[in-house]
Formats: structure tokens, C-alpha cells, sequence
């Protein structure tokens, strides 16, 4: 059911994304190889990852495409802290309970479990020290 939300919700966004609203489309030579879209709650300060997704194509490949997906996401989070000249920005996101795969990548890439949701969901939080903002 969670992975047929988040589908759901990509196919109905539309690019590109306005603020407070964010997305990244990380492509190949077959089209677009993963996506991740994310909301500013409280400006750049704060964000809320709301989806990350990869193509099917690519769930087999150890991981490769979501670590360089997760990479480009905090990179594209980061330059817009930069830009308002936020020092600190704190991400959220939500996994599923069961999603192991997720959970590691969240976990290599500094997030941790700081709460729960609805029954079967975990909180991921990172905290993101931005240099270079003003």
C-alpha cells in the first residue's frame, strides 16, 4: 500500500515543482532512472522529504542509483539553504516500517529515528549543517 501511495503522488505532480514544493529527476539513457520530491515547511530551514522513488529497472543494482538519487537530493536541498542563507537545515522523511533498503540508505546518509507516524511508519531526521550560507 505505501509504495502504491507514493506512485500515486508522483504521477499526479507536475514539474516543475514551485516552492515550497521541490522535486529532482535523476535520468538515464532509458529515461528517468528516480525521482524525489520534497516540501519546505518552514522555508529551507525545514523539509519534509515527501517521496523518493526508483525505477524498477534499477531495484536490483545494490543500491547505486537511490545513494547517487539521495546524494543529488541533499545537494539540491543544501544549495537552496545556501541561497536564504540558513547555517542549519533539518529533514524529515517518512519509511516504512518493513522498507529495509530505505531505512540503510537513510541511515548511511545521516538520517535517524527520531519518532513514528501512522501505525507502520518511522520518522527519519537529519540535521544538515550548511556551509557557505551567509
Amino acid at each position: 500500500m505505501w509504495e502504491y501511495e507514493v506512485q500515486s503522488a508522483l504521477r499526479n505532480m507536475s514539474l516543475p515543482a514551485r516552492l515550497p514544493r521541490q522535486a529532482f529527476l535523476l535520468e538515464d539513457i532509458d529515461g528517468i532512472a528516480a525521482v524525489s520530491h520534497w516540501l519546505e515547511v518552514d522555508g529551507p530551514a525545514v523539509v519534509e522529504v515527501r517521496e523518493m522513488a526508483v525505477a524498477l529497472r534499477h531495484r536490483r543494482d545494490g543500491g547505486q542509483v537511490a545513494s547517487e538519487l539521495m546524494a543529488q537530493t541533499i545537494d539540491e536541498i543544501t544549495a537552496r539553504a545556501i541561497e536564504a542563507g540558513v547555517g542549519e537545515v533539518v529533514v524529515q522523511g517518512m519509511i516504512w516500517h518493513e522498507n529495509l533498503p530505505s531505512q540503510r540508505l537513510a541511515a548511511e546518509a545521516g538520517f535517524k529515528v527520531t519518532g513514528s507516524g501512522a501505525p507502520g511508519v518511522q520518522e527519519w531526521t537529519a540535521v544538515i549543517v550548511v556551509a557557505g550560507a551567509t
